[in-house]
């Protein structure tokens, strides 16, 4: 196969991740929604709402057809940190002052396509939060393989002692 049918190939399966499944194609996409739990017990709950794949999640499945990469997001943080623990996966936030924090984060699979992450913050003082993002091997100030970052994020401000929980849905079919 030469290079121009080799890259045709590449743009089309990336292509076919991006797509609602039907048939024979086979898509990718995400979800996610936030609670904040109020100190005096209300919980603040936002609808869920539709993610942006990242490019090099599409990247790294299609280069598994010729060179795997383990890029499972199975060792998740169990702590909050600032910056996120190195090699970790997860769920993070970023800080109106441009850094980023952990969440701990569980998963568990929600149906048989998809996979349910779940970040938990607890706010040891005032805090603002203006991005998020869920991705493998934390490192270099970035993810190693972004998977999904919110297509729109209103910022969320916690007092002392409030929850932030984000629920993120990967759903692959």
């Amino acid at each position: 196969m030469n290079k121009k049918n080799k890259s045709s190939l590449k743009q089309q399966l990336l292509r076919l991740l991006t797509k609602k499944s039907s048939g024979n194609s086979i898509g990718i996409r995400g979800r996610y929604r936030y609670s904040i739990k109020k100190k005096d017990g209300t919980i603040e709950k936002e609808n869920w709402i539709t993610n942006t794949i990242g490019e090099d999640l599409k990247s790294v499945i299609n280069g598994n057809f010729s060179n795997p990469l383990d890029c499972a997001l199975n060792n998740l943080f169990t702590a909050q940190a600032k910056p996120p623990t190195t090699g970790k996966d997860g769920i993070i936030l970023k800080e109106t002052a441009g850094d980023w924090s952990s969440m701990i984060t569980t998963s568990g699979t929600t149906s048989g396509t998809s996979t349910k992450f779940t970040g938990t913050y607890v706010a040891g003082g005032a805090i603002t939060f203006t991005d998020a993002k869920l991705g493998f091997n934390w490192g270099a100030g970035d993810f190693q393989v972004p998977y999904a970052t919110p297509t729109s994020w209103t910022s969320k401000t916690l007092a002392n002692g409030e929850t932030l929980t984000v629920e993120w849905e990967i759903t692959v079919g």
